[in-house]
């Protein structure tokens, strides 16, 4: 409803003048310059209320907000807006939501960069776990701890599983008896199975 009314407010009031509505093309057809103008425009988010705006930018991924605010003008401006980045971060990295309040404390030049970090982090991961752990607590957002170390990598669902194992098995055995603990096991009797299979992984 927000965007057709954005389109309806963008829409040019009628001409008197013949030439200014009808344009005409090679071979004596015309085409109604209105309807051109009115049908091939995107919505323009500034003229909607800001709340609405940022409902309707809330919806895209990172990729698809990056787009949109490179291909549309009007929309350059809102698509970098800290409570879209802030929610993407939420929602692609749970482990922001624990440790939020030291997240807030550093001095991020915007939550789109902070989004940036933890993917540049998680792809140095996969090519070098130990390299990826400490580009995280360079930039504060990982701690030394091993139940917080734990804590960013069971959360992390994206990262691969060969280096993850690596890195618990391979380097830091303290990390992997917390993330252990982390998971569910009410059937006591899977245990073995999930320690095999590190082991297998890691292989």
């Amino acid at each position: 409803m927000g965007a057709i009314l954005a389109i309806v407010l963008q829409a040019p009031a009628p001409s008197e003048d013949p030439d200014d509505v009808v344009e005409k093309r090679p071979g004596g057809s015309t085409v109604d310059k209105q309807f051109i103008s009115s049908t091939t425009p995107y919505p323009d988010l500034t003229l909607l209320p800001p709340e609405v705006a940022i409902k309707i930018l809330s919806n895209l991924n990172a990729t698809e907000l990056c787009l949109a605010g490179c291909a549309i003008g009007p929309w350059s401006e809102i698509t970098e807006d800290d409570l879209l980045w802030l929610n993407l971060v939420k929602t692609e990295w749970k482990y922001a939501q624990y440790v939020q309040d030291r997240i807030l404390e550093y001095s991020w030049d915007s939550f789109k960069k902070l989004y940036l970090v933890l993917d540049e982090a998680q792809l140095i991961f996969s090519i070098n776990p130990l390299k990826g752990i400490e580009y995280l607590q360079h930039h504060q957002i990982v701690s030394s701890q091993a139940n917080d170390i734990a804590l960013y990598l069971h959360t992390t669902k994206k990262l691969k599983k060969e280096e993850l194992c690596t890195y618990l098995l391979q380097h830091r055995l303290d990390v992997f008896e917390e993330y252990v603990k982390l998971e569910d096991f009410s059937n006591q009797s899977v245990l073995p199975n999930v320690y095999g299979s590190f082991w297998l992984a890691s292989r």
